[in-house]
């Protein structure tokens, strides 16, 4: 799981989406998906990030989070293919969101595109 996190985040802070949606803030978000382990603690931290494996036997609980994801793997690889998909998922309840508002933050990371960066940046000047 950190692994596939990492690769998922990577091209956000290449081409600046990260840095311009999260601005100064950190963020951390724990993904928990015990079909899939380890589970991974995305920790972002203005423009800058990182993952960190968890073993899924410690108490899951005790991590501090802003938000967190779990359930079934195939339901993760589902959210990847859109906003539309990854709704459908989440209201079905196929996974478990906590902390949805924060969650919603680290979606529109992926389903903004460059343009609204820019169009953002200058509407921010």
């Amino acid at each position: 799981m950190p692994a596939i996190i990492y690769t998922a985040v990577w091209p956000l802070w290449i081409d600046g989406r990260l840095k311009s949606i999260m601005k100064n803030e950190r963020f951390r978000i724990l993904f928990t998906f015990k079909d899939f382990p380890p589970a991974a603690l995305l920790d972002i931290n203005g423009d800058n990030f990182k993952v960190e494996p968890i073993d899924v036997d410690e108490d899951i609980e005790t991590i501090e989070a802003d938000a967190s994801i779990s359930g079934e793997f195939k339901h993760l690889v589902e959210m990847m293919g859109g906003i539309g998909k990854s709704i459908r998922i989440i209201f079905s309840k196929k996974v478990k969101i906590k902390r949805w508002l924060k969650f919603y933050k680290f979606l529109k990371l992926f389903f903004s595109n460059k343009i609204d960066i820019e169009e953002h940046k200058k509407m921010e000047e």
